[in-house]
């Protein structure tokens, strides 16, 4: 096929689909929209995964600690997964045990959230959509039967063929607004739980060096 049939091809399916078409056509820029905030707010709070890990481990005293949010990071780690873990522990460090736990598990909470933010509107319109192409195209054979039956069976070819085509471009559309929404889903999910995993790291590796009672009750507890 060459550049103009496919552009014809994808014309057509633009103008010829009907009204659920459109709709489908408005989901697929309603994702485009979410899945681009989605990549910049990843990119806004990324990180080089192996320096924190590397300037973690490194710590040594509560010095150190204190002043490791203070070194000149770029500004973009200063509001990532690690990055908040610390700041948390930094603020709640003098805090007993229990108290500096909790803080912990709610800031984790706090990341998940914003992490995960959105990603269920696009789990939604990886479903939706295609269902909307196949309610398409079931009404649209609907109509080229009725068509059918009006016409006593002597419908031509062609125009029964052009009655399916149109039938089947709500499906096509569908799915081209499902197939990149869960690619997206799953490169986020991604990014999600290797950072949440980088955060509970960090959390593990600040308990084990400056509150190793943080431990103790966190064994308690469970």
């Amino acid at each position: 096929m060459t550049a103009t049939e496919t552009a014809g091809t994808i014309r057509r399916m633009i103008f010829e689909g009907g009204a659920i078409n459109w709709f489908i056509i408005a989901l697929y820029f309603f994702m485009l929209l979410v899945a681009a905030e989605r990549a910049v707010f990843y990119g806004a709070t990324s990180y080089n995964r192996k320096k924190v890990m590397a300037a973690v481990r490194a710590l040594q005293t509560e010095k150190e600690l204190k002043n490791f949010l203070s070194q000149p990071w770029p500004g973009h780690y200063l509001n990532s997964v690690p990055f908040c873990i610390i700041r948390e522990f930094c603020h709640r460090f003098e805090n007993d045990a229990v108290v500096l736990n909790e803080a912990l598990d709610l800031r984790f909470s706090l990341l998940q959230r914003r992490l995960n933010s959105r990603i269920d509107v696009l789990s939604m319109l990886a479903n939706v959509a295609p269902l909307c192409g196949l309610l398409g195209t079931v009404t649209g054979l609907m109509a080229a039967f009725d068509a059918i039956e009006r016409h006593g069976g002597s419908v031509e070819m062609g125009a029964l063929a052009g009655g399916i085509w149109e039938a089947m471009i709500t499906t096509a559309t569908g799915l081209v607004v499902a197939i990149p929404a869960l690619l997206f889903i799953k490169v986020f999910d991604s990014l999600m739980n290797r950072r949440i995993e980088d955060g509970t790291i960090v959390c593990s590796i600040l308990k084990q060096k400056f509150r190793p009672d943080c431990l103790a009750e966190t064994g308690r507890q469970d």
